[in-house]
């Protein structure tokens, strides 16, 4: 019975401070300011917070010291309803941005060291941005023209890739703006939501509605007002 949890990947590595102190400098005026790390100092960043999240981990340390991702994932491997097993694969989604894409890399690298299942990603969801990344750039129509349309895609692709008995979608993490595009998105699919609420260790499952009718690319193509 294998199980798919496409998980939307967020910065809470960086809000939380998972990193050493040692490269705050790095953090904020590098990958806050949407510039990407050289390769040296990407890799020995990466390796560091990753020791410290299993860490973390290890010492059963509270959730903010942790990524929202690891630790809704964490309850839904302890979950006695859920569980994990080595057959099911968790699909990382991230923002088209450079401190989501390194916090996406360190969440692989965390999982992979951790074993619990296949890991897929992470996979960067086009023009899915938080902030700009060039000066005349509006994020908000790109964000409706580009993201949208990327996040369908890249999600059809995992669920293509192979059958599975179960699916989820964990929205924990990742761009709170993709939530309610994510849930549409989700129930058209057959797929349960799945959310844990900051400091709780019990997950809230949402099913699918029986007679769900809508359509995402219908929502996609409806008019949008885009205050301005």
């Amino acid at each position: 019975m294998s199980k798919l949890i496409i998980t939307t990947v967020g910065t809470s590595i960086i809000g939380n401070k998972c990193y050493p102190d040692e490269f705050e400098d790095e953090i904020q005026e590098e990958l806050i300011n949407d510039k990407p790390l050289d390769s040296a100092k990407d890799i020995n960043i990466i390796t560091k917070t990753t020791e410290n999240i299993i860490e973390a981990l290890a010492n059963d340390r509270p959730n903010k010291f942790l990524s929202a991702e690891i630790v809704s994932l964490r309850a839904f491997k302890n979950s006695k309803e859920l569980g994990l097993s080595s057959d099911d694969v968790i699909a990382l989604l991230s923002t088209d941005t450079e401190d989501g894409k390194f916090c996406a890399r360190v969440n692989r690298q965390v999982l992979d060291k951790l074993g619990w299942c296949k890991v897929v990603g992470p996979i960067v969801i086009t023009g899915m941005k938080t902030r700009k990344t060039e000066e005349d750039e509006d994020i908000s129509k790109r964000f409706i023209d580009a993201g949208l349309k990327s996040m369908k895609k890249v999600v059809e692709e995992v669920l293509d890739s192979n059958q599975y008995d179960k699916k989820y979608f964990n929205i924990t993490g990742g761009f709170k703006a993709t939530i309610p595009f994510a849930t549409i998105l989700a129930f058209e699919k057959g797929i349960s939501l799945i959310y844990l609420y900051e400091e709780s260790s019990d997950l809230i499952v949402v099913s699918p509605p029986s007679g769900f009718y809508y359509s995402f690319d219908k929502l996609r193509n409806s008019t949008f007002e885009i205050p301005g």
